[in-house]
């Protein structure tokens, strides 16, 4: 089966070890980085486990404080955009709106309770370790991403925008997937297109007004 380098970047993400991928890169020699990709399958399934335990760990961390219910800025908006009300013209906040619509949601989903909250910060949290873990194994050895993306933890943990989905987690964990995208675009083709990482950086803009400066 014949793949071009983006597909075949999809499939080697998802099955490092796909014969797909190896053949690929036999036949293929001048996609140059698509192949430097798929000659090191091994790499990336290591890199693959390391980065789960860390969001493992790190969600392991996050959970000390699960039940440590306190009422957040977040969560009084997201009772009032329930209840009708929209950001700026109903109610004022200094906050970006993408937070308190994370949290509403949950909120409709699972029921008007801290607790939703509280696992919502926990899992972006966690995504957010992962996701700079990820993007920090593009640039540096692997011990020291795992240096950085454990500050990262415990830089979460320590300020407590861990305990619920509060905007700094949402909004780092947009950064670091456009950055990752950006730079595997960039590796892969001579031509990148950036319009799907300028919109998570978008998105990002709407979880942190500072992103924007």
């Amino acid at each position: 089966v014949a793949l071009d380098p983006l597909s075949l970047f999809v499939v080697e993400e998802i099955f490092p070890l796909s014969e797909q991928v190896q053949h690929f890169a036999a036949t293929r020699p001048d996609a140059a980085g698509a192949c430097r990709h798929a000659r090191l399958p091994a790499r990336r399934e290591k890199h693959a486990i390391a980065t789960l335990a860390l969001a493992a760990a790190s969600a392991l961390l996050f959970a000390t404080t699960l039940t440590a219910f306190k009422v957040h800025v977040t969560d009084v908006s997201a009772l009032r955009i329930l209840d009708g009300a929209v950001p700026y013209r109903d109610f004022w906040t200094m906050y970006a709106p993408a937070s308190s619509y994370a949290t509403a949601a949950g909120y409709w989903l699972f029921g008007r309770e801290l607790l939703v909250s509280n696992l919502l910060g926990l899992v972006v949290s966690a995504a957010s370790v992962a996701a700079f873990h990820r993007l920090t194994l593009e640039v540096m050895r692997p011990v020291f991403a795992l240096i950085a993306s454990a500050l990262l933890a415990a830089a979460f943990f320590g300020t407590g925008y861990h305990a619920t989905l509060s905007s700094y987690p949402l909004a780092s964990l947009a950064i670091w997937l456009a950055w990752r995208r950006i730079l595997v675009r960039a590796d892969e083709s001579a031509t990148p297109s950036f319009a799907l990482p300028g919109l998570v950086f978008a998105l990002a803009i709407t979880s942190k007004h500072d992103v924007a400066g």
